[in-house]
């Protein structure tokens, strides 16, 4: 083989491996960047609904009262996927952004375990770091709308006295709400998992006749049930508020300052 011939196959060689590199750069698809993007609003009903999450891996929105960030500053979080996330809703604890202006969402990792909330809260170690993009943590600040700012619907609850021995399920005159999410029956005002008799599934309007299943054995002889509106905060169409070991995402949807429920008479049969 003579030297043109070597030379020419050489060429042929380094051609290949650089159109094999243009063809793997070109189908490589480069990871998203963070970015939480999320509007002004209301949070009358203890839910915040951010517009859209960018994720490069599986996290958290964690959101916080203060920009400290420290972790009794957190007043709800929710967990995002790699990849756009849209309409990331966030259940907030409303006693402790009362008042308040401003909040601010920030990314954070889920590290191992996968699936657990780690930043020190319920006892648990800091894992979860913050999410670090260009040597800073990625952050969102957004106002809000406090009690005295009126809501698209006025929640409310309509239920009348009724046998609940002989009827069930019960019937719910009617529930309005400004959020899908649940009408909740507690045999005691202290709105605890412990108390709840029966739920059901409400959704963004006027609901009308909505039927209820109580545990009949757990009213017993209660002279006054309560019929509570509460957002449907976590998973979609799942009921979390403390049963079943799920957990408390799905809390009161509050309105002037009050969670908004009616009491009834569960008439003896």
């Amino acid at each position: 083989m003579n030297a043109r011939k070597v030379l020419i196959m050489a060429l042929g060689v380094i051609l290949a491996l650089a159109l094999v590199g243009v063809v793997s750069g070109q189908g490589a698809k480069p990871a998203p960047a963070n970015q939480i993007t999320l509007h002004d609003q209301e949070i009358h009903q203890g839910i915040l609904m951010v517009d859209a999450v960018n994720a490069a891996q599986d996290g958290w929105l964690v959101i916080y009262d203060r920009a400290n960030f420290d972790k009794d500053g957190i007043v709800g979080y929710a967990p995002v996927k790699q990849g756009l996330n849209q309409n990331v809703r966030v259940a907030l604890d409303s006693k402790q952004i009362k008042g308040l202006n401003t909040l601010w969402a920030r990314l954070h990792v889920d590290n191992a375990p996968v699936g657990v909330f780690e930043l020190g809260i319920n006892k648990r170690p800091a894992n979860d770091t913050p999410v670090m993009q260009d040597g800073k943590p990625v952050v969102a600040a957004f106002g809000l709308k406090g009690d005295s700012a009126a809501m698209s619907l006025a929640p409310a609850i309509a239920v009348k006295s009724q046998d609940t021995h002989e009827y069930n399920p019960i019937i719910v005159d009617s529930v309005t709400t400004p959020v899908d999410g649940w009408v909740v029956i507690y045999k005691n005002n202290s709105l605890t998992p412990g108390s709840i008799v029966g739920y059901a599934p409400v959704y963004q309007g006027t609901n009308t006749g909505v039927k209820v299943a109580l545990d009949a054995k757990a009213i017993k002889d209660d002279p006054t049930l309560w019929a509570v509106l509460q957002a449907d905060g976590g998973a979609h169409g799942l009921f979390e508020w403390g049963i079943y070991s799920k957990t408390m995402a799905d809390v009161p949807v509050n309105y002037q300052g009050q969670p908004v429920m009616a009491p009834f008479r569960p008439l003896a049969p």
